[in-house]
């Protein structure tokens, strides 16, 4: 669970890093620059009604440190640091040239393939996050981790006292995990609003699970975009 969990932070392990490390600067598009800032509240939310738990409420800073890099077989990408949650993450992200927005997390400084938000193509997508296979005390296990992510339409939502229209997607994250013949399946899903206008997420909520132990649902997980700085 826990790793399918570091998957929504936008994905998660696979590849090694070795010839895909970034490469030098190229001439960036239009989209944020060096610089921005991203400010977000994340809460956890009540199992039961989906609200979120004032209590549980954190500030985290996602800053783009770096633009127009080579990275994993896509040019002009971008780098982002998220800090303010108790560890400091990195991710790449990438501004298709048809309005579609992709994410490679860094797990452990390896990064997940790439997945793509429908924004503007509207066409569902499926991604392969991992496909390892590893071993632990002898035995081999093997891990498939996708992601499959539908547009579902415009809504707005108030950023800043501003209107803004945002796109909502629903991604499912699944994890199939094989060790001596016996599979177990890992299915998480969130919801995804992109505000094209300032070229990132203004919201994001996953739903409590159900408990693979007790069969209770868990809490579930709200971030939302509270400030925003633009270069």
């Amino acid at each position: 669970m826990f790793r399918i969990s570091r998957m929504i932070a936008l994905a998660l392990v696979v590849v090694s890093c070795s010839s895909n490390d970034p490469v030098s600067p190229q001439p960036t598009g239009d989209q944020p620059k060096t610089g921005s800032t991203f400010s977000f509240e994340r809460f956890s939310t009540d199992p039961t009604t989906g609200e979120p738990i004032s209590s549980t409420k954190l500030r985290y800073t996602a800053t783009i440190t770096q633009t127009g890099l080579t990275f994993l077989g896509k040019t002009n990408v971008s780098k982002m640091r998220t800090e303010g949650i108790g560890e400091v993450t990195d991710a790449y992200i990438y501004y298709d040239p048809n309005g579609d927005f992709s994410v490679a997390a860094l797990y452990n400084n390896v990064p997940s393939g790439w997945v793509t938000w429908p924004v503007a193509s509207h066409t569902k997508t499926e991604n392969v996050i991992a496909d390892t296979t590893y071993s632990v005390g002898g035995i081999s296990i093997s891990n498939k981790a996708t992601a499959t992510t539908i547009y579902v339409g415009t809504e707005t939502m108030v950023i800043g006292g501003k209107d803004v229209t945002v796109v909502k997607m629903v991604q499912t994250l699944e994890s199939v995990v094989t060790s001596s013949g016996v599979s177990q399946t890992i299915s998480l899903s969130q919801d995804g609003y992109f505000a094209p206008t300032i070229g990132f997420f203004a919201k994001t909520f996953n739903d409590g699970q159900l408990n693979p132990v007790s069969g209770e649902k868990m809490e579930g997980v709200l971030s939302v975009l509270v400030a925003y700085d633009l270069k």
